[in-house]
């Protein structure tokens, strides 16, 4: 395959794999919101816990080929940098803090949900009525 063909299904794949993560991503948040499974609802036959292992899948082929994305681009990304180093050689301490905050920002970015604390969910409780049949009076 050409390159030019392998960056088209590269990019088809990826926005179809958003499209995706967009659409099961408000199906969780719309139509199947917390505490849905403890009420029973269910989308297509699937509660939010399976749309959500759908989403968490889909997020994982996204990345995979925004990686790939990257990779086909690299000698793109390489030339762009140096362009940009050699446009910022009188100032060339400012080019390389830029390059250092860029990689500072961009570790923060893929480390900062692992460092964030897991919380405890409390489940979603049907409220008691009052009375013999248990409804509200």
């Amino acid at each position: 395959m050409k390159p030019v063909q392998w960056n088209m299904t590269i990019g088809t794949m990826a926005f179809l794999a958003f499209l995706f993560l967009l659409c099961t991503g408000l199906v969780m948040q719309f139509s199947l919101p917390h505490g849905s499974p403890s009420r029973g609802m269910t989308v297509l036959s699937m509660d939010r816990h399976a749309w959500g292992s759908l989403h968490a899948w889909a997020s994982w082929l996204f990345i995979g080929l925004i990686a790939a994305h990257l990779f086909l681009h690299w000698g793109w990304i390489k030339r762009m940098a140096m362009g940009a180093e050699q446009a910022l050689a009188a100032r060339k301490w400012a080019g390389r803090v830029s390059l250092l905050l860029l990689g500072l920002a961009l570790f923060l970015a893929l480390a900062l949900p692992f460092a964030l604390p897991i919380g405890q969910h409390q489940p979603w409780v049907e409220p008691q009525g009052h009375g013999d049949d248990g409804g509200w009076r």
